[in-house]
């Protein structure tokens, strides 16, 4: 691993690959490039486990890690470390250890409440299958399942911009965990069609107490409102290290814009 005091750091899902989709070839090239032919080092800090992060890398899994690729899933707070041409997970702080049996099971019946209400009030959103997602440091909660495809996710993020079923949820969702452990849980929107829920201080911030790096840069789509890039956004804004972009695309010339700065 580069021992650089510079690093790039990347939300995944709609910044360097289209949401739950697959990395393209040209955004590997140029992460590849970065990674071979700079000092720099780049890391994806995402909210998601180390398995969807595979998923999404796919083939170039591999050849990304050989040349360098840090890993953060589920917000930094999942310690990976790159072996070979793989990354190796260690032990992870569990939520429901942290917080409690008593506590997290008042969690999960909540949210299993909350789908209940999203469902009658919604009799036309589209539900497939895996609902709550434990994640071991974060609980991913899906209205319309996680096994939805593309198709399900475009029409639930059409009808949930039209109706604002997320936002309002998730100010419910924000007030009963209060209720349920005060001062100790929050949620945020994950991504386009969910919701994570972690202990304070475990969002994407978190990442800055183990990313060792004198300089850190980070990229996201989600930096404004209830999104679960704006925490890490903020923290590195007061040094215009931080930047939003609308997809893959715009991230590219983000990266190069940084390269070419920072010479």
């Amino acid at each position: 691993m580069k021992k650089s005091s510079n690093i790039l750091l990347f939300d995944l899902d709609g910044t360097i690959t289209k949401p739950r989709g697959a990395i393209d070839q040209h955004v590997v090239n140029i992460l590849l490039d970065v990674l071979t032919k700079t000092k720099w080092r780049i890391g994806i800090v995402t909210g998601s486990n180390l398995d969807y992060v595979l998923e999404q890398l796919g083939e170039w899994a591999s050849c990304l890690a050989a040349a360098g690729l840090e890993l953060y899933p589920c917000n930094g707070t999942l310690p990976v470390e790159i072996s070979g041409d793989k990354w190796v997970s260690g032990p992870a702080r569990e939520i429901r250890f942290v917080i409690g049996t008593d506590v997290y099971l008042k969690v999960i019946t909540m949210l299993h409440e909350e789908q209940i209400r999203i469902m009658k009030e919604n009799p036309d959103i589209p539900l497939t299958g895996c609902f709550v997602d434990y994640r071991q440091t974060t609980i991913n909660w899906c209205p319309i399942g996680r096994s939805a495809k593309a198709l399900d996710r475009q029409y639930w993020e059409k009808i949930d911009s039209e109706r604002l079923i997320r936002p309002v949820t998730l100010e419910k969702i924000k007030e009963k965990l209060e209720e349920i452990a005060p001062n100790r849980l929050t949620a945020v929107l994950g991504g386009e069609t969910s919701f994570d829920i972690y202990p304070v201080g475990w969002d994407k911030t978190y990442v800055l107490n183990v990313v060792n790096a004198e300089n850190i840069w980070f990229v996201g789509d989600r930096c404004r409102g209830f999104g679960n890039d704006r925490a890490l956004y903020d923290a590195l804004q007061p040094k215009r290290r931080s930047f939003e972009t609308t997809g893959p695309e715009e991230t590219i010339l983000i990266i190069q814009n940084i390269l070419q700065l920072n010479q």
